[in-house]
């Protein structure tokens, strides 16, 4: 398989592409220079000779399975951090929660809480 390279040097860091016959974009990283200042024909040359392992780049059915993975867990982080946030409110104003607030009767117990006379702005705006 015939492939091209493009590097694009800069004082501490390259821009290296490559492409393969067809001109789809194979990889496209962002990589600092090397401070020695070492060249690059031994690692060249070790790949020519078969001494470097394959990375191996997962396929495009095997990517599109992990898009909806990565973005559940980016909901669950977000649940987390505004759960412990509620919890981090109650603490600040002492309020012992009589329940755990997460199942319904806890639930429960938060809805009544905004008539409850500590209740001020800044609760609607931290649990927000």
């Amino acid at each position: 398989m015939t492939v091209y390279v493009g590097m694009d040097v800069h004082r501490k860091r390259s821009q290296v592409a490559i492409v393969d016959q067809a001109g789809a974009v194979q990889r496209n990283r962002n990589v600092p220079n090397d401070p020695a200042g070492r060249r690059a024909d031994p690692g060249a040359q070790q790949l020519r000779q078969g001494l470097l392992p394959e990375a191996w780049i997962a396929p495009q059915p095997v990517r599109d399975l992990r898009a909806p993975l990565r973005h559940r867990v980016s909901l669950v982080r977000s649940s987390i951090a505004s759960k412990n946030r509620v919890h981090a409110v109650l603490a600040d104003r002492g309020v012992r929660e009589p329940t755990s607030l997460w199942t319904a009767a806890g639930r429960a117990w938060l809805a009544t809480w905004s008539s409850h006379p500590c209740h001020d702005r800044s609760w609607t705006t931290a649990a927000g």
